[in-house]
């Protein structure tokens, strides 16, 4: 039963023998071979050992082999059981999201407690946006691990700032966390505590919010304040650069014939803030309506009026605000005078002509 401890085998090459070439440890806790595969013992007694506690994976047991292998071949075989006891450090106070400006390299304050003896541990940061590759390996530049005693609080940086290409603006990335104890930093990524911190590029801008209107998809502008056309659309943008906008009101197209116009209200949020925009639309695509009517003392329904005859208009348009037309009264004889009206609104013109008839004198009788 190891806590911390070392695993340690002897081996004794017996004279006269073959020569022992190495000595294989299995199963290796480690990820560099070297570790698990003991090359070039020379002759005589050799201790073989191996720290399984390293990893400080919770506990468990192992069934443990060791082989020593001769210029003959495998020569020798010895197993027994290891139970390592163990118990995880744990990261504490570690930040869930880092606002991470463009000038600034990437930062980790946090804490940790070990529950055991101190010991060495090392910290490292793993960029998950580009896989395998940390912020840096051992042998690049844009990596730092830290040695750091248990416990207390530790901060890793990255060297370099990210740029606009690897991290741009509002965007937003995870990172790992590592902590892993001994010298076996490479074994990092396998085992030790680890957590995820949500990186992302600060967002100080609103959404940006605009709107016009379009005939056959390509915009269009207002006759006097009002919009015409079949299949006038109003069609909303919604821009937002540094984050993701969130539509909380409105923002949807808008089919102008189907609701003749009137007022809409686009709303959207994002990590910059609020913002809303309105849009009052007059959309009319129907011609005004005119009608004539001719009223007076029509003689036997043959059109001739007698007296006077009065022509009354009505005039109508459902969006449009048009002008009316005076009604007339024709009081005097005419075989056939013709009186119109026409009204326009944005969607165009209407007239309407009514011929009226007067016979405003009695025949003579001779």
């Amino acid at each position: 039963m190891l806590d911390r401890s070392p695993v340690v085998f002897t081996v004794v090459a017996e004279a006269g023998s073959s020569p022992i070439t190495r000595v294989r440890l299995s199963p290796c806790q480690d990820s560099l071979v070297s570790y698990c595969d003991l090359l070039a013992l020379s002759a005589g007694r050799r201790e073989v050992t191996h720290i399984y506690a390293n990893n400080r994976q919770a506990a468990d047991a192992y069934d443990v082999s060791l082989t020593v292998f001769t210029e003959d071949g495998p020569r020798a075989e010895v197993k027994t059981s290891v139970l390592v006891t163990n118990v995880l450090a744990t990261l504490i106070d570690v930040p869930e999201v880092i606002d991470l400006p463009f000038d600034a390299p990437l930062s980790v304050t946090f804490s940790f407690t070990d529950p055991g003896a101190e010991g060495s541990w090392y910290a490292q940061l793993h960029d998950r946006f580009v896989g395998e590759t940390c912020l840096g390996a051992d042998d690049q530049p844009n990596c730092v691990i830290v040695s750091v005693t248990a416990p207390g609080q530790v901060t890793v940086t990255q060297n370099e700032p990210y740029t606009a290409d690897e991290l741009p603006a509002g965007s937003e990335r995870e990172v790992v966390l590592f902590l892993q104890e001994g010298e076996q930093r490479r074994a990092a990524a396998l085992s030790g505590p680890r957590t995820t911190i949500l990186m992302r590029r600060p967002d100080n801008t609103e959404p940006e919010i605009s709107y016009h209107v379009e005939v056959d998809g390509q915009p269009v502008d207002p006759t006097e304040g009002w919009y015409t056309g079949d299949g006038a659309m109003l069609v909303w943008s919604v821009v937002e650069n540094e984050s993701v906008a969130t539509v909380i009101e409105g923002c949807v197209d808008v089919p102008l014939s189907d609701v003749r116009g009137g007022t809409f209200t686009c709303v959207a949020i994002s990590r910059g803030g609020e913002s809303s925009a309105t849009a009052t639309i007059n959309y009319d695509n129907t011609r005004p309506v005119v009608e004539g009517t001719v009223t007076g003392n029509e003689f036997r329904s043959t059109g001739w009026y007698t007296g006077s005859a009065t022509v009354v208009w009505k005039v109508t348009d459902n969006v449009y605000p048009v002008v009316k037309c005076a009604d007339e009264t024709i009081d005097y004889s005419t075989g056939g005078t013709v009186v119109s009206c026409s009204a326009t609104s944005p969607a165009g013109t209407a007239e309407e002509t009514e011929s009226v008839k007067v016979d405003a004198t009695k025949p003579d009788l001779e």
